[in-house]
């Protein structure tokens, strides 16, 4: 137990920065940069609270209308589980099978099953806030809504929020498992790996749309709708029922209900952990490479290739930004074979077809923002910076190498999506003009304004790449500037109520581009400086 403690307490310091905020260690500079990160995303964290209170209460007041209103808790516990299995397949093969620190661990007097639980409960813990976050807003909506409950409502509502994750994500390590595994057995380990959590993705999307018939069948059988989660999915019916009914027995069913697979697992896993990590670190080379024609290339070539080979050889790097490309290029293809009249009709909103240009244009942002490779570049240059520092080049060229990158991941797929949204949905040329100069150019202000919040956010004492991509604070830093600059226009369209689009949308050029000219020139001065105190 106390390896276990040490374990996660190093983890949890280590992950987190939080020797930004000890007395001994961290500066006064530090300290106040790490409020500044916290700040930000304590802000952000209040605003996504606020979305997800305000759209489960305009829920509940739907369901409590046709007397349904435990369906609100159904539905949080299945919306949560889904988002931690999604979550945590691609944060499980770095965390669990390709964490940098195995060969320190695995060599001190330290049990497998202790190591593995530990890693287990750090990729826990942020699926644990995740499921609070969807968990205690709906729960307390049900609570003052009923009245009669007691306040061991709230008791069995923490058990509720601690192991609903286990069962995702059990299940998501598995998966993540045998993808690590098929892929071992490949010469190209990562781009298998890859290519196997992407078409995974992609297959349970199209899945999902085919077993609406199968759930409308389940629930045409069952005399209940408690009934039919039991049938879905059983933890989530007896979560349920203990939180309505206060039942004690439902409680213990869904207690050894999560529990047990999470101790299977461990049983089975820790008895062959060792060689598992090692059969899943094997690397292929080629014994018969002979030295060819070398080739001179310019700085900002070769650095940018070094980007691309890095990119690559981080499947979590390119899952956790090349997936809301891919999704927004199969909504683009999907909009082909959907007319603009048929989704208006589905969304029931009045004039949303004269406004679907603009919605479209949000959307791409938001995919843009969540795309950018640069809010982690830096950070995953590691402890080998200094390498990068020394060498003979200008410090613009190293910012540059990685800015090309973001735009290769962003920029063609931006273009080619605008060009078959045009085509799909019948915009007219005008909206075609300004989607493509508005989201190209926001390219450019995602992948400038990721690399200076990553500059002043870095994380380079990493253990495992994930860490990085998925949990940063420069990461999540640039999640909120995306929602503010999403945000911000949205807003002002709505409360200004805008009728003269054009101009509206030239007004969102002029500011993306005083944006992109502020961001580059504290970049190319302040951010310099940054670079070469890291």
């Amino acid at each position: 137990m106390i390896n276990l403690r040490n374990l996660l307490k190093a983890s949890l310091i280590n992950d987190y920065g939080l020797n930004a905020f000890s007395r001994k260690l961290g500066s006064s500079k530090e300290k106040r940069k790490a409020l500044l990160a916290s700040g930000i995303v304590l802000l952000g964290i209040s605003a996504l609270a606020y979305t997800i209170t305000l759209y489960f209460q305009i829920m509940a007041d739907a369901l409590e209308q046709i007397g349904y209103l435990e369906m609100i808790i159904i539905m949080a516990i299945m919306a949560s589980t889904v988002m931690v299995f999604f979550t945590s397949i691609y944060k499980a093969q770095g965390s669990l099978f390709t964490s940098r620190d195995y060969d320190l661990l695995l060599s001190l007097p330290i049990k497998d099953s202790t190591i593995l639980i530990s890693k287990i409960i750090n990729l826990l813990s942020l699926n644990w806030v995740f499921s609070a976050f969807i968990l205690i807003p709906t729960s307390i909506i049900y609570f003052t809504r009923v009245g009669d409950l007691s306040w061991t409502y709230f008791l069995v509502l923490s058990f509720g929020v601690l192991l609903i994750p286990l069962i995702p994500v059990i299940l998501a390590s598995i998966l993540a498992f045998f993808i690590s595994y098929f892929a071992s057995r490949f010469r190209y380990k990562n781009i298998t790996i890859i290519l196997g959590s992407i078409l995974l993705t992609l297959g349970f999307m199209v899945s999902s749309y085919y077993t609406q018939d199968i759930i409308e069948r389940i629930v045409l059988n069952s005399p209940s709708i408690m009934d039919m989660i039991s049938k879905i999915y059983p933890p989530a019916a007896y979560l349920t029922k203990a939180l309505v009914d206060l039942s004690l027995v439902d409680l213990l069913i869904f207690i050894v209900l999560s529990l047990l697979p999470f101790m299977a697992f461990i049983l089975v896993f820790s008895r062959s952990f060792k060689q598992i990590i090692s059969r899943l670190g094997e690397s292929y080379r080629r014994a018969d490479y002979e030295v060819g024609t070398l080739k001179a290339e310019t700085p900002i070539s070769a650095l940018a290739k070094k980007e691309i080979r890095r990119y690559i050889s981080i499947p979590i790097y390119i899952l956790n930004t090349f997936i809301g490309m891919i999704l927004l290029m199969v909504a683009a293809v999907a909009t082909l074979f959907i007319s603009g009249e048929t989704l208006a009709m589905y969304m029931d909103i009045p004039y949303v077809a004269d406004i679907f240009p603009l919605a479209i244009l949000a959307m791409m942002g938001f995919c843009i923002g969540m795309s950018s490779t640069t809010s982690s570049s830096i950070s995953l240059e590691g402890k080998s910076l200094w390498i990068m520092k020394s060498l003979p080049l200008r410090t613009q060229d190293i910012f540059l190498g990685k800015i090309i990158l973001s735009l290769l991941v962003t920029l063609p797929i931006t273009i080619l999506a605008n060009i078959i949204f045009y085509l799909g949905l019948d915009f007219d040329l005008s909206s075609l003009i300004w989607n493509l100069a508005i989201s190209s150019l926001y390219c450019l202000v995602a992948a400038y304004t990721g690399l200076l919040i990553n500059l002043y956010f870095p994380k380079l004492d990493w253990t495992s790449p994930t860490t990085v991509v998925k949990q940063s604070a420069s990461v999540l830093v640039s999640l909120v500037v995306t929602l503010v600059t999403i945000g911000i226009p949205i807003a002002a369209f709505i409360l200004l109520e805008v009728t003269k689009i054009n101009i509206f949308l030239g007004l969102v050029l002029v500011g993306l581009i005083i944006n992109l000219l502020l961001v580059r020139l504290i970049l190319n001065s302040k951010g310099v400086e940054k670079f070469m105190e890291l």
